[in-house]
């Protein structure tokens, strides 16, 4: 895996916090199949067994290592967890389980982390209600806004799209699809 970039918290992953212009090998000799990244941090899954590693900025706990420690080179997300899809967000991770469980950890900023609590999480825990517990989970992505950051889980079975975070508890219809505690971002739904 190669990475670039302003790399101030070790981002890219080469043991070092260098700015770097053009590509450098992540450190480690891993192979990964899928790759995310949030604000200063990087994620990877591993082919071999689908466990998740982590590196750059961890002020937020958003790497889940169970530390606030930020790091250059890969660590694994600690729990022994097998992950298909992980998403960075500024401040929080997600990621998704073959069973279609959603997993969330880092910050929690106004209900983000969709663990019921107002507590950060420095490792792995599962999402809580409907979008964190179904089997027809397919998609996650991970959504930034000015008050925070939350995340975004689509069941392709039912078309209902659920989103973390914002403190809200109400249900929308927008444009024909259930979207669960819905915010409104730059003024938009």
């Amino acid at each position: 895996m190669w990475a670039w970039g302003t790399n101030a918290n070790g981002s890219a992953g080469d043991n070092t916090a260098a700015a770097r212009s053009s590509p450098v090998s992540v450190v480690g000799g891993h192979s990964f199949n899928v790759i995310a990244a949030g604000t200063d941090t990087s994620f990877a899954l591993k082919s071999s067994d689908g466990s998740l590693w982590s590196w750059g900025l961890n002020t937020n706990d958003q790497l889940g290592d169970g530390t606030i420690i930020n790091r250059s080179s890969p660590v694994s997300v600690i729990g022994g967890h097998s992950f298909i899809k992980v998403a960075g967000s500024g401040t929080s991770t997600y990621a998704l389980k073959a069973d279609g469980s959603v997993w969330a950890w880092g910050k929690r900023t106004s209900g983000g982390l969709g663990n019921n609590t107002a507590n950060s999480i420095r490792s792995p825990e599962q999402v809580v209600g409907p979008s964190g517990g179904g089997s027809n989970i397919k998609t996650i992505l991970s959504v930034v806004y000015s008050k925070g950051s939350g995340g975004v889980f689509n069941d392709i079975t039912t078309g209902t799209i659920s989103v973390s975070g914002g403190g809200t508890s109400q249900v929308k219809t927008v444009n024909g699809v259930t979207v669960a505690n819905v915010k409104t971002i730059n003024g938009n739904t």
